[in-house]
């Protein structure tokens, strides 16, 4: 699993960036991606623990991880 946050309020502004850090994993450490999780807008640290929605779906990934 991928987790950032990003200043940039655009959720694809920086796309490219978490496309290419997967596929680096997956070719050099031969492990599987199986979710990408960035929350978007945020500038100061912890500022993005207000956002439930976005922390729900990390919770509920991370219990799904190796199901």
């Amino acid at each position: 699993m991928i987790i950032g946050t990003q200043g940039a309020p655009e959720a694809t502004a920086f796309k490219g960036v978490y496309e290419e850090f997967a596929g680096q994993i997956s070719n050099f450490m031969h492990m599987d991606v199986k979710d990408t999780i960035v929350g978007v807008g945020y500038h100061a640290p912890g500022e993005v623990k207000s956002d439930s929605e976005l922390m729900e779906k990390a919770k509920n990934t991370g219990l799904n991880l190796f199901k």
